[in-house]
């Protein structure tokens, strides 16, 4: 809001005459003088409220207005993992696990997967509610591309897979196996099995995508 000030000055000189007439006259005349005066700034004043000046009227500021976007990523379709036995010398095609189809959309277009195990044993161990262990394995179907690689044994608390290729879609509907493209099993030999006190043995994996 602008702010305006007016200074008044008033100076009375006494020249030495005793002609008292004279100074009365002076004096009469200085006071019609601060009275116009004070009339003159009132008019100013009352002036400066109804026509304010035209540069406080156009004064203006700037403000900036952004937004940042983010990659868009997402997992669906995970299920509990149903676990396969096999000899430890077997020759295993990769349809004869119990794969979980998994979808994974992202507007990046590549991201990586990590997967954490609870348990925390390397290798990995699934564990009774009694304490008992059973060594496992996770196996992992993706698709980098046009190809799809499979890669396993993973036995390690912390699985990191990079450079995987996510869907356009959020449903997987441009993939070419029944709306997955990525996959995970997991797999214990028959020896711990064998070698494992009656139990359910378990283990929670976490799986964490992430937009490359």
């Amino acid at each position: 809001m602008d702010s305006y000030k007016c200074n008044a000055e008033v100076q009375l000189n006494r020249s030495g005459s005793d002609n008292q007439s004279d100074v009365h006259s002076k004096l009469i005349g200085t006071q019609a003088r601060i009275k116009l005066s004070v009339a003159t700034l009132m008019l100013a004043a009352l002036l400066v409220a109804f026509f304010p000046s035209k540069a406080a009227a156009q004064s203006s500021a700037d403000s900036q207005i952004s937004i940042t976007v983010g990659e868009a990523i997402q997992i669906t379709n995970i299920d509990d993992w149903v676990i396969g036995i096999f000899t430890a010398n077997a020759t295993i095609n990769n349809w004869q696990y119990n794969w979980d189809y998994e979808c994974v959309f992202s507007t990046s277009g590549t991201y990586r997967v990590e997967l954490n195990s609870q348990n925390g044993f390397n290798p990995l161990k699934l564990v009774s509610s009694s304490g008992d262990q059973m060594d496992y394995e996770i196996w992992s179907y993706y698709r980098q591309g046009n190809t799809y690689r499979m890669q396993g044994p993973l036995n390690t608390p912390t699985i990191s897979l990079t450079n995987l290729s996510a869907s356009q879609s959020p449903t997987c509907a441009d993939e070419n196996y029944g709306g997955a493209n990525l996959f995970f099993a997991a797999l214990v030999r028959q020896a711990p099995f064998n070698q494992a006190p009656p139990g359910i043995y378990q283990d929670l994996v976490t799986l964490q995508v992430i937009p490359e």
